[in-house]
């Protein structure tokens, strides 16, 4: 049910179409980026499908203010959206996430994570000060780098808040972390 994300009263001020990408997106009054993929269903070729069959509706992209313009744009079919005085350029990318010891960190969106601690049961939702390119998990840390800077973080045992310890520069594109120490890779290093 594509109706459950967007509140009553909210309008879509704006729409783009992207033909190499097949996606329509509208920018709405309450900051969202709605999005939706022509996929008609398979099998069904010449034979007749209601419009809105031939739609599928993304997840939309959440951002803050009144979207009052959305356009596609350059050779890699990012999507632009101007809120009032800010334009902000969205590219797609791949959601990181990972379990590891009973807790899980799934991005939610370019900046936030979604973590659970099955063994506490503790919920934390976290944005982040950069943009998740990937995430690793134990019982006690966090961390996330997005391939220029990795921020680490205490998960508390005691359903306290999540605090960051520590942040450095790097070029990294994996990292792992074993008891105290964190390993991560970098063009034929490992450190």
């Amino acid at each position: 049910d594509s109706t459950a994300t967007f509140t009553s009263g909210e309008a879509v001020n704006c729409l783009s179409y992207c033909s190499k990408k097949g996606v329509l997106a509208g920018g709405t009054s309450e900051g969202k980026v709605a999005m939706w993929k022509f996929a008609p269903a398979a099998g069904l070729a010449g034979k007749k499908q209601d419009g809105e069959n031939k739609w599928k509706f993304l997840t939309p992209t959440v951002l803050e203010g009144n979207i009052t313009q959305v356009q596609w744009g350059s050779s890699k079919n990012l999507l632009a959206a101007n809120i009032v005085a800010t334009v902000i350029v969205l590219n797609e990318q791949s959601m990181s996430a990972h379990f590891r010891d009973g807790v899980t960190a799934v991005q939610v969106s370019p900046t936030q994570l979604s973590i659970s601690c099955f063994t506490s049961r503790a919920h934390y939702d976290l944005k982040t000060e950069i943009q998740v390119k990937g995430v690793y998990v134990t019982q006690e840390h966090l961390a996330v780098w997005n391939g220029k800077k990795l921020v680490v973080y205490d998960i508390p045992s005691d359903k306290g808040a999540m605090r960051m310890t520590g942040t450095f520069q790097t070029d990294s594109a994996l990292v792992c972390m074993h008891e105290q120490n964190l390993h991560r890779v970098e063009v034929l290093l490992v450190h």
